[in-house]
């Protein structure tokens, strides 16, 4: 008997062997040899499979709610390979090419997604699974501090929201803006109000939402002012950063 050309011996009409490199195909051939001296000889042509092996999976590694993000599968597999695809507990969906796209919603926190790769004409398959986690927030945003304050006291206000990945803040006084969600703030004269306003922004989504306190002002005895009221207020800003800040 011979493969490709290359003689072996085999164990009465029997050969075993083994490839150690991947090629289109083989060729067997038995010659059968009689004690009158004639032969016979017969081939047979082998296709060779390979994988699936090193299955893997490619896209964005952070999902954004209500956005289609594409994500292909890579598989080494000869001749080749279809492919199938699985999101979290769904059905196996099988794709024209190695390639889908997932739209996740608003109240996903998460995405597993799964592709398989499956021999057309082996049916082996092997998988591969990637966890993506979905951006959410800016959300419950809001600012905590008094309420009410006095003259010549110093006051700290902090914003805070739910944000994955993370959230940036711009925090500010009337007019004065700083980064950062941490405000301390001293009025030094009679003032009706003071508008503190927050925006947190997601830092992979980019979206934004901003949250307003209005602080009033602690009622004092007019008769021991003597300085008429003004609308803005020497405001002493200092900020601190919770989370990404940097814009």
């Amino acid at each position: 008997m011979s493969l490709d050309g290359q003689s072996a011996v085999g164990q009465s009409n029997m050969l075993a062997f083994t490839i150690n490199s991947w090629v289109p195909s083989l060729t067997v051939t038995c010659t059968v040899s009689g004690d009158n001296g004639l032969s016979a000889t017969a081939t047979k042509n082998i296709q060779v499979l390979a994988g699936p092996t090193n299955v893997s999976i490619s896209g964005p590694s952070l999902m954004n709610p209500t956005v289609s993000h594409t994500y292909n599968c890579y598989a080494y597999c000869q001749p080749s390979c279809y492919y199938s695809w699985r999101t979290d507990k769904g059905p196996w969906i099988r794709s024209q090419g190695n390639v889908v796209s997932i739209t996740p919603r608003e109240m996903d926190t998460s995405k597993t997604v799964t592709c398989k790769a499956t021999n057309r004409m082996s049916g082996l398959f092997a998988t591969a699974t990637q966890n993506i986690a979905v951006t959410f927030g800016p959300s419950k945003v809001q600012i905590e501090g008094p309420d009410v304050v006095e003259i010549a006291e110093t006051y700290k206000y902090v914003c805070t929201a739910e944000c994955h990945p993370s959230c940036r803040f711009l925090s500010s006084v009337d007019s004065q803006t700083v980064r950062g969600n941490v405000i301390e703030m001293t009025v030094d004269h009679p003032l009706k109000s003071v508008t503190l306003k927050c925006e947190a922004q997601n830092t992979a989504s980019r979206k934004t939402v901003t949250a307003l306190k209005t602080v009033q002002m602690k009622a004092i005895d007019r008769s021991l002012s003597t300085r008429p009221e003004e609308t803005s207020a020497l405001l002493l800003l200092a900020f601190g950063i919770a989370a990404a800040f940097t814009l």
